[in-house]
């Protein structure tokens, strides 16, 4: 009986390693095929603004409400020009600039356009300036006064301008303290202030 105890013992056990065995971690098999991407999700919300960035350089003013005044061929032989600007033109608030052109006196015949107020030619005399009007609400005047250049005293030798051009550049409201600016270029040159303004040569 003992013997038949123990046969049956063995093959319970047997049975129980079995069934252990097959209690295992199955196996999973082949990975399957990778699904399609799934929709985009929405846009998530916008970041804060980033600091300011620097100021850029000053630009290149343009040339609005820039005004150049022609005039033709005056000769004085008492030391004054006077050259009478549109009316209605106010040069409050404004830079002036007056430039001469003229011929020499021969043999030493020159031809330019010279700065007003500055030397005249072969520094025989030097130029004065001012603006005035006798009353208010009448049209402005540019006069023009020849100094010898050795005592500062009227200078009545004939002279002649060929032509003078006088240009007013109005200050914007609010930029007074401009009017004591003037741009990075030779005011003595012309040709430079015209490029500058956008003026004819």
């Amino acid at each position: 009986m003992k013997k038949y105890f123990l046969n049956y013992l063995v093959i319970a056990v047997l049975v129980a390693g079995a069934a252990l065995n097959s209690c295992g971690k199955p196996d999973d098999g082949k990975d399957g095929a990778t699904g399609p991407a799934g929709a985009q999700g929405p846009a998530g919300p916008a970041g804060p603004a980033g600091p300011a960035g620097p100021a850029g350089p000053e630009g290149i003013p343009g040339n609005a409400g820039v005004m150049m005044y022609n005039y033709g061929s005056q000769t004085t032989a008492t030391g004054t020009f006077t050259y009478q600007l549109a009316s209605g033109v106010s040069v409050a608030n404004s830079l002036i600039y007056a430039y001469a052109y003229f011929n020499g006196a021969a043999p030493m015949t020159w031809i330019g356009w010279v700065p007003v107020p500055g030397m005249g030619h072969l520094s025989a005399y030097y130029t004065e300036s001012r603006i005035s009007r006798p009353l208010l609400g009448a049209t402005y005047s540019y006069y023009v006064e020849l100094k010898k250049s050795t005592d500062g005293t009227a200078y009545t030798t004939s002279t002649t301008f060929n032509q003078f051009r006088i240009i007013v550049v109005p200050i914007p409201a609010g930029n007074i303290t401009q009017m004591s600016v003037k741009p990075s270029i030779d005011y003595g040159n012309y040709a430079e202030v015209a490029a500058y303004y956008g003026l004819p040569e």
